[in-house]
């Protein structure tokens, strides 16, 4: 087949099944207002949430060969059944069975009115979406395809009739005989006309009149599969050999894209068109994504362009196949005479020169003539205004003088490499440049020419700010005076400084640099409020189509020209992704907890993810909805966790977060693009806290324990001051008890000093009463006297007053009828003296101590079998 060339080639990207994960073929393609792809794919229904892969399977687990997308529902059919999937509170879909098949395939489906309709070879079988019940309607004839048109259910027989279905039955519009040779395989309507689409022919049906469209003689015989309407001008048809067509139907254009320009199979059996008015393609094998941008467009696409100059109106290229011009913006048109290898058009003073593989031709009036046809020839230039020429051949530098419209050799200066020449009039010599350094250098002295040889010197470009030279690290300018090389200081020229440049240009007017460095195109504009936008990612689609050995590269008109092995590329530098302005995609959070994993998908049911009360791992998978071509970044923070943004990443895409417990929590995603203005999404996630977490119910708890805590401190601490109390008493007592323990021990080493001296003095009484005189009289007298001063000191100032209080208090309380006499005579009884030594201390004889004992027992209340001394101790 044959097609002109066009303005529209798409950028494209392709996915094959190890990317998506599922099989083959994709027979279907459609998209939802949420901008979620999805595809009939052989094994299931396969989704794409903005670069994010999921495949859904039907019961039997079959191919999907039809779609059609409705608000969140689904509604599939295949070879085994048919049914629809419908978006749950998680986000994710979930299938429900309408009906199986039997050796039949459900190829389309189409809503009309209040009816799902799909369409096998049989059957058409309705599905009423208000009452839910669903009836197979029998018709003589059988349907190739079926649509909604203006409001009516069209339908294509396989008789090779076109008409309307009403009241379920058929009626007759139009006929394709004798014209319709082959099945049906698509029908759609583009500017209110409908296009049929045979496996052979497409026709055109304007409810008026049928007829083959003949794609204005420029199609060889084709075989279609699939099409589309993707604006007003224009038409998409998918082949089952050629790929995609794109039909200008204004411009009478035809575009090809195929696998040399990047799909993976040429049988297109799908296409559909999203809201950005990229094209997907559901392939023979795999799929691909079309992105038709007017920012970055060819303008050529018949050879690889080697050179783009511009002569006033006029622009020329320099390709593999000749020259071609363009005037006053027209389409390229080839100039005759030129077919072969055409390595630069020179313009050198009013003439115009041709560097052909067959020698050098003079543009006149648009017609050539020979002016060299020695050898082939790359490149030409001047000496001033001299007759002398360089000519950059195959065989070498030719140094040629110009007489008479013809080019003479002078000399051969054995330069090869075949270097671009440039002459610089303020050094007066010509450069050349060879791609290998040493830069060379020409100089014209009368009719000789000095070779210089520049050793640490690249390159030199010719840029729109003039002549700059290269070294391999930054530019430089050359000071013909000292001949020497001087770096450049100011911008933009000392911005540039990467190794490996190979061309280059530069204009300063709108702040411009566009350069190319070890094959990579780097663009960088400076925008009206200072900052610097790099618009590499975007333009690098284009370099693998770079002429490695050459590239060639220009600014122009606010345009970024790029020569390629196809043709010519335009970028317009004035385009801006900030006029967008599309938020960030979250995708996806995969939250997980206890080994369990639920999965919640784009667009989320609610603006707030509820989770039950636990700890959670959270995973955000996201995606920037602009092209995969632009420079993108993201950051993000998940608020009431993250303390701070991360930094911008142009790698990530997604984010886990681990052992989330209870709260409100924001995850907030921004989108940078191409370092332009910043856009931002959010999804909130809600965990419900646990007990402890919650404030209404942990303040009270707070509040009665600390009051508890309060209540029952104040017991300890009274508990503790009651000890305290206790414990000093008990002390005192012990501190009592010894002091009375040490002064009963002194007390009964006295009463025993007593008794012993009183025994002796009652011995020594007795002594001198039987000596019967007046002298011992005396003597027993104050012996008397001094038993009985003794005992009553001690009985009342020592034992009384002293050790017994208590006991002669509690003696006198409980029992009163004692006299003073008992109770010293019980607290001497309690000393654990015997009755001898008592009766001793009160100097009273044995048996007037047994009868006061006696006494005692009488007013104590003891009985005849209590003993009197027990009794006293124990009290």
């Amino acid at each position: 087949m044959e097609a002109s060339s066009s303005r529209m080639i798409p950028l494209v990207r392709s996915f094959e099944k190890s990317d998506y994960h599922a099989g083959r073929q994709n027979w279907d393609v459609a998209t939802d207002e949420d901008g979620v792809i999805y595809f009939a794919n052989t094994d299931g229904l396969l989704c794409n949430i903005f670069g994010e892969w999921t495949l859904q399977k039907l019961e039997k687990g079959g191919t999907v060969r039809a779609l059609h997308v409705a608000n969140d529902t689904i509604w599939v059919g295949g070879i085994q059944e048919y049914g629809y999937f419908f978006k749950n509170d998680q986000g994710s879909l979930e299938y429900k069975k309408l009906g199986d098949l039997e050796n039949e395939i459900i190829w389309n489906i189409i809503e009309f009115e209040n009816q799902i309709v799909f369409q096998s070879y049989l059957n058409l079988i309705f599905f009423d979406k208000a009452t839910k019940t669903i009836h197979n309607t029998p018709f003589a004839e059988e349907f190739w395809t079926i649509l909604e048109w203006e409001n009516e259910l069209w339908a294509i027989t396989m008789q090779g009739v076109i008409g309307v279905i009403r009241d379920d039955r058929f009626y007759h519009r139009e006929s394709f005989s004798p014209h319709l040779s082959s099945e049906v395989r698509k029908a759609f309507v583009h500017d209110s006309r409908l296009f049929i689409v045979s496996m052979d022919d497409v026709f055109v049906y304007d409810k008026n009149t049928l007829s083959r469209f003949d794609f204005w003689g420029k199609l060889d015989k084709e075989q279609f599969f699939s099409g589309g309407s993707l604006n007003k001008h224009t038409i998409l048809l998918g082949t089952v050999t050629s790929g995609l067509l794109i039909v200008d139907m204004a411009s009478e254009d035809i575009s090809v894209i195929g696998t040399a320009q990047g799909l993976l199979d040429n049988t297109v059996l799908s296409v559909e068109t999203d809201e950005d008015n990229s094209v997907w393609l559901g392939l023979d094998y795999g799929i691909a994504k079309l992105e038709l941008k007017k920012s970055i467009y060819p303008v050529f696409a018949n050879g690889a362009t080697y050179h783009i100059m511009d002569v006033g109106n006029k622009t020329y290229l320099s390709t593999n196949k000749g020259a071609f011009v363009s005037e006053n913006n027209e389409p390229f048109r080839f100039m005759e005479g030129t077919a072969g290898q055409v390595w630069r058009i020179r313009a050198i003073g009013d003439a115009l020169y041709v560097c052909h593989n067959k020698g050098v031709f003079q543009i006149n009036e648009n017609h050539l003539s020979p002016a060299f046809d020695a050898v082939g020839v790359m490149d030409i230039a001047r000496f001033g205004q001299s007759e002398y020429y360089l000519l950059s051949a195959y065989t070498g530098v030719l140094l040629a003088r110009y007489l008479q419209g013809k080019f003479y050799i002078v000399t051969n200066l054995n330069v090869w490499g075949n270097p671009k020449l440039y002459y610089d009039a303020e050094s007066d010599c010509i450069w050349g440049d060879t791609k290998y350094k040493p830069l060379v250098q020409f100089v014209l002295n009368t009719d000789e020419v000095e070779v210089k040889w520049h050793d640490e010197m690249e390159r030199f470009f010719k840029t729109q700010s003039g002549l700059v030279f290269y070294n391999g690290l930054g530019l430089l300018s050359y000071e013909s005076d000292s001949e020497t090389f001087v770096p450049i200081e100011q911008a933009p020229f000392n911005q540039v400084a990467e190794k490996g440049i190979s061309t280059l240009d530069i204009a300063v007017n709108n702040g411009a640099i566009a350069y190319v460095a070890n094959d990579d195109i780097k663009l960088f504009v400076t925008l009206p409020d200072g900052t610097v936008h790099s618009y590499e990612k975007f333009i690098s689609s284009v370099k693998n189509d770079l002429i490695k050995a050459d590239p060639f590269l220009n600014l122009y008109n606010n345009e970024l020209r790029i020569a390629t092995d196809r043709g010519v590329v335009v970028f317009n530098l004035e385009y801006q992704s900030s006029a967008i302005q599309k938020k960030p995609v979250i995708t996806s959070v995969n939250v997980g907890s206890m080994g369990t994993y639920q999965k919640f998908y784009y667009p989320f049911k609610d603006r707030t993810i509820n989770l039950p009360e636990g700890r959670y791992n959270l995973l955000f998978q996201f995606a920037s909805p602009y092209s995969d071509y632009e420079f993108t970044e993201f950051r993000y923070m998940l608020e009431s966790y993250d303390k701070e943004w991360t930094e911008w990443d142009s790698q990530i895409n997604q984010k886990e977060y681990t052992r989330i417990s209870g709260g409100e929590y924001r995850f907030l995603l921004q989108t940078r693009v191409n370092q332009s203005v910043i856009t931002q999404t959010e999804l909130a996630i809600g965990i419900k806290p646990k007990w402890h977490q919650n404030l209404w119910i942990v303040l009270p708890i707070i509040i009665l324990g600390l009051l508890v805590f309060g209540y029952v401190a104040q017991l300890i601490f009274h508990e503790l001051k009651e000890n305290a109390r206790l414990n000093k008493l008990a002390y005192e007592k012990r501190l009592k008890k010894e002091a009375v323990r040490t002064k009963n021990e002194q007390l009964m080493q006295f009463l025993e000093i007593i008794s012993h001296k009183n025994s002796f003095l009652q011995d020594l009484k007795g002594i001198l009463t039987r000596m019967r005189n007046s002298e011992a009289t005396r003597c027993v007298a104050k012996i008397d006297e001094e038993l009985n001063n003794e005992k009553k000191q001690f009985l009342y100032h020592q034992l009384f007053s002293e050790n017994n209080q208590e006991l002669i208090v509690r003696l006198s309380k409980d029992y009163p009828a004692l006299t003073d006499n008992d109770i010293r005579i019980i607290t001497l009884i309690r000393t654990n003296m015997s009755s001898k030594e008592i009766a001793a201390i009160l100097n009273i004889s044995n048996s007037s101590f047994d009868t006061s004992r006696y006494r005692i027992r009488k007013k104590l209340g003891l009985s005849r079998d209590e003993d009197l001394n027990n009794f006293v101790r124990n009290l």
